[in-house]
């Protein structure tokens, strides 16, 4: 409906490591391809679209990300911190350093999601600044490249995730149903992901 190029990736940069391990390399190389878009957009196979009325340039208009300035990086916020369910990366050599610090990080203790939010908010946690002649940690500042979205607009969650996570949950307009600890493999979890396929299907058609 909005002409958007859409990627199905079978294939891991990382074959021998989750999934999730492999999603900040294949934005990266879309990043760098000779016929990059000016935005990528990445949204993990347990997610889906739910309103077709939205597209991209709406969430970036909401959060001033259109043009040449504003966020490079959009990513949802929730109770945790991040989720990294779906990812909004402006082609740029920010994103591109970004996203190779991310790969590079160590930090796996929430998976994925820990790297990405590690190096958003490590330089301002680090950073010294000076009182009184004396270094004393600096106030903290989410970097200006970086926009945290609310999940309605990005990355709504399912039960029972939404309320164990005390996290937003999905309602009937939001953009994507995520369903962030909500496998497949559960039956309440594989009934909720027929029934938002078909809500997918006739909203493509309206």
């Amino acid at each position: 409906r909005h002409g958007y190029h859409y990627v199905l990736h079978t294939e891991l940069p990382l074959p021998d490591r989750e999934a999730h391990y492999s999603k900040m390399l294949v934005i990266h190389e879309a990043l760098r391809s000779t016929r990059a878009p000016d935005w990528v957009f990445f949204i993990d196979c347990d997610a889906f679209v739910t309103n077709m009325d939205v597209a991209i340039p709406d969430v970036l208009a909401t959060y001033g990300a259109t043009g040449a300035v504003g966020p490079h990086f959009l990513v949802a916020e929730d109770p945790g911190g991040i989720n990294t369910g779906t990812l909004l990366f402006r082609r740029s050599d920010w994103s591109l350093s970004f996203l190779e610090r991310v790969a590079a990080s160590q930090l796996g203790v929430a998976w994925d999601q820990s790297m990405f939010f590690w190096e958003i908010l490590r330089h301002s946690l680090l950073e010294l600044g000076t009182a009184g002649g004396v270094a004393v940690p600096a106030d903290f500042r989410l970097p200006p490249e970086v926009a945290f979205v609310h999940q309605a607009h990005f990355n709504a969650f399912v039960p029972p995730a939404s309320r164990d996570w005390s996290a937003y949950e999905w309602r009937p307009g939001d953009f994507v149903r995520h369903f962030a600890g909500c496998p497949w493999q559960e039956q309440h979890c594989l009934g909720l992901m027929r029934e938002t396929a078909a809500l997918m299907g006739q909203s493509a058609l309206t």
